[in-house]
């Protein structure tokens, strides 16, 4: 079954969205939407370490974007590159 890492969202009030989303168990930073942005953490490191382990191989390491998000790519056991994201 997949299951979304990342779901970008465009709003109107991002603090006022910040907290709402927060009512639903989403962890943002604290100083989450001060530079106009905001995202809730995500396990990327892991989900990359759990699909090498499951037969990927390494493409890309996990990194940091420079507005915040974490990203890493990996290939799928056909040779397919993959990639997480998240906080």
């Amino acid at each position: 079954m997949p299951r979304l890492d990342v779901i970008g969202v465009i709003v109107a009030d991002l603090r006022r969205s910040i907290a709402f989303y927060r009512h639903l168990g989403l962890e943002f930073a604290q100083d989450a939407g001060d530079d106009g942005h905001g995202h809730a953490e995500a396990s990327v490191d892991r989900t990359y370490r759990d699909l090498i382990g499951a037969g990927g191989t390494e493409h890309r390491a996990p990194w940091d974007a420079f507005w915040g998000q974490r990203y890493a790519q990996l290939k799928d056991p056909d040779g397919n590159v993959i990639e997480t994201a998240g906080g």
